[in-house]
């Protein structure tokens, strides 16, 4: 006979989506988040993770979520200007918040913009619930001794549970890095998490296939 007990979720997920940053190039209007400025081109992350750049000739505008803390170089400033808020990017000329007062400079003369990390990442950790896939919780349950078919799901459960964790904690390790990082340290902690985000998608919906299996294993009269 197969066996009831009873699965508690506390909460399966706890997510807040972020509105996006969106670049206009031409006709078409690319959501992600914008990363950075470099010797006329534009660091973007798609939705998903996809990094890309885009060379400022080819772009019509750069439409920003909220006010980025940046600092950035450009001709007729004699050093690199530490503190600024970059608030968007059109009709050739990037807008800028310097000392309080809106600044516009031409695209041809800006150097460099660099996002600033840790002020960001302060910001959204206290502002931002990350998100969570919550364990199942099992009670009375028989592990070993189960009838086959809620053995194999159970067991599929836990491989899945298990790979989504660890993924879930070498993450937030390279966080908590890149955080104590700088220069091209924290690029390189920076990129290995554009590269892990690949994988989260499928890690996350292998577990929530398992997760639904187990479920109904267990629910099945």
């Amino acid at each position: 006979m197969k066996q009831s007990l009873y699965i508690g979720l506390i909460a399966l997920f706890c997510t807040q989506i972020s509105p996006a940053d969106v670049l206009v190039v031409g006709k078409s209007r690319i959501e992600g988040k914008f990363m950075g400025y470099d010797n006329n081109i534009f660091e973007f992350e798609e939705e998903g993770g996809k990094a890309i750049k885009k060379n400022r000739t080819m772009m019509k505008a750069l439409e920003l979520e909220k006010p980025v803390k940046v600092s950035f170089e450009a001709r007729g400033y004699k050093k690199k200007v530490s503190e600024a808020e970059l608030t968007g990017y059109s009709k050739f000329k990037f807008h800028f918040k310097v000392e309080g007062k809106d600044v516009a400079i031409n695209g041809t003369s800006v150097r460099n913009i660099e996002k600033a990390w840790a002020q960001e990442r302060n910001h959204n950790s206290s502002t931002e619930k990350p998100e969570v896939i919550a364990p199942l919780q099992f009670t009375g349950i028989d592990d070993g001794n189960l009838p086959p078919d809620q053995q194999e799901k159970y067991d599929a459960y836990k491989k899945a549970r298990a790979i989504y964790d660890a993924y879930i904690a070498k993450n937030s390790a390279l966080v908590k890095a890149m955080d104590g990082a700088s220069g091209e340290k924290r690029e390189e902690y920076l990129n290995e998490l554009r590269t892990r985000k690949q994988d989260e998608q499928p890690i996350k919906e292998a577990l929530l296939k398992a997760m639904d299996e187990v479920l109904a294993a267990f629910n099945t009269p």
